[in-house]
Formats: structure tokens, C-alpha cells, sequence
């Protein structure tokens, strides 16, 4: 008399995959059992005890997304899970493209790629995450981006007038009505002018503004010009 065959499998493998046997498909966590003829007709009885895990969670950090040519970054991956291998590829030289915090040197603007695998715990399992690094650039008014118009009607397009660039390190913005008075001053890049005076609409006409800023790289930077109000 032979004897019945038995074996269990207990296994954990990602969302979206599954393991056949036999006939039958699992792709859900459970306990499943299934009997099987083996090859001198006697029966081997399988149980299977599967595990779904939502998959690799990664984001990629960098200690700097703007430098200068030349300059290293020290990258990080984070995950909660354990990894099994990663690989990062870039323009940028990298002083090791298989380790979990490589250092970069940037020499123009880069992006960065990973991709990870799951270590035998989350076998299968695969995400993938990039990171844009930036040159500083020169400190010129092409690389400020000044508005000529916006409409403060809460509408969520344009409702604020501010200075944008990402070469500037700090900057004063003051604006002006066709009479010389200062309607809005701010040496915060992350606030603009919301088109009220005194607490009430600003009317519709054209703004003088001047702004004096400081970049990246130490240089400073004036700019003068119109703005147009609109409702």
C-alpha cells in the first residue's frame, strides 16, 4: 500500500498575481486544499495557504533637486517592505546603481529611474519611482516667470499674482496703483498679491510691480513692469 501524498505550501505573492494548481487558479488570500493524482494513481492532496500583499511601496528622495554642475546628491529609496535588488539607471553618474542610497553627480539636468524587486517574502513583487534633479540656473529674467495679467475671482485659474522661478532664493515684491500708492508688498515668494487693498477688490486696471530678488547662485535680480487686474 502506498501511502496518500500530502504537502503544504505556504507562500505570500503580490496583488494582480496567483499560482495555479491543477485546474484551479488562486489569486486571493485563503487556505485551499486540492487533491491530485500522482503518477502511481494515488492521491496527493495539496494545501495551499496564500497570501495577497498589496505590493512594494517606493518614493525616492534626494538631499538636493536643484544644484549646481558638477555637485552631488545622496538619493534615498524608501519602502515598508524588504527589497530584493534595485537598479537605478541616469544620466547622472552614479557611484553604485545596485544599492539602496547611491550618491549622483549631476552635471546637466537628470532624471533619475529605480526599480525594485521584493525580496523572497514578497517574491514577484516590482514598483518603479523617478526623481527629477535641476541645474541652477543663471540669474536672468528669462528664468523668472512674471505674470502680465490675472483674474482674483476665485474661479482656482490665476487668482494670484507672485513671482515663480526656481533659480530664486528670496525676493521682495511691491505693487503699485496708477497713483503711487503700494497696494501689496511681500518678501515671501510662496504668497502674491490676491487683488484686494485695504481689504476690499482692487479695482480692474493696470499695476505697476517691482521686484528685487536674490538667486541660487548669490547674484540679485530687479524687474519692473505692468500687470493687468481682470475680473
Amino acid at each position: 500500500m502506498l501511502p496518500i501524498l500530502r504537502k503544504t505550501i505556504d507562500t505570500t505573492i503580490c496583488f494582480g498575481k496567483g499560482i495555479q494548481i491543477g485546474n484551479h487558479f488562486y489569486n486571493q488570500t485563503g487556505t485551499y486544499v486540492d487533491t491530485l493524482v500522482s503518477i502511481n494513481a494515488c492521491d496527493s492532496i495539496i494545501t495551499l495557504k496564500l497570501t495577497i500583499t498589496q505590493g512594494i511601496t517606493l518614493q525616492i528622495t534626494a538631499s538636493k533637486t536643484i544644484v549646481f554642475p558638477g555637485d552631488t546628491v545622496q538619493l534615498h529609496a524608501i519602502s515598508t517592505q524588504p527589497i530584493g535588488s534595485y537598479i537605478w539607471t541616469s544620466i547622472a553618474t552614479l557611484n553604485n546603481n545596485t544599492i539602496q542610497n547611491p550618491i549622483a553627480t549631476i552635471t546637466q539636468p537628470s532624471w533619475i529611474y529605480l526599480n525594485v524587486t521584493g525580496d523572497s517574502l514578497f517574491r514577484g513583487c516590482k514598483n518603479n519611482d523617478s526623481i527629477f534633479i535641476d541645474l541652477i540656473k543663471d540669474c536672468k529674467a528669462e528664468n523668472v516667470f512674471i505674470p502680465n495679467a490675472f483674474s482674483p475671482n476665485n474661479d482656482g485659474y490665476n487668482d494670484v499674482f507672485k513671482v515663480r522661478s526656481s533659480t530664486l532664493l528670496s525676493g521682495t515684491l511691491l505693487i503699485y496703483d496708477r497713483w503711487g500708492n503700494k497696494v501689496f508688498e511681500s518678501d515671501d515668494l510662496s504668497k502674491g498679491w490676491n487683488g484686494t487693498y485695504k481689504g476690499q477688490p482692487a479695482q480692474v486696471e493696470v499695476y505697476g510691480y517691482y521686484f528685487e530678488g536674490k538667486c541660487l547662485n548669490e547674484e540679485s535680480i530687479i524687474l519692473k513692469g505692468n500687470v493687468t487686474l481682470l475680473r
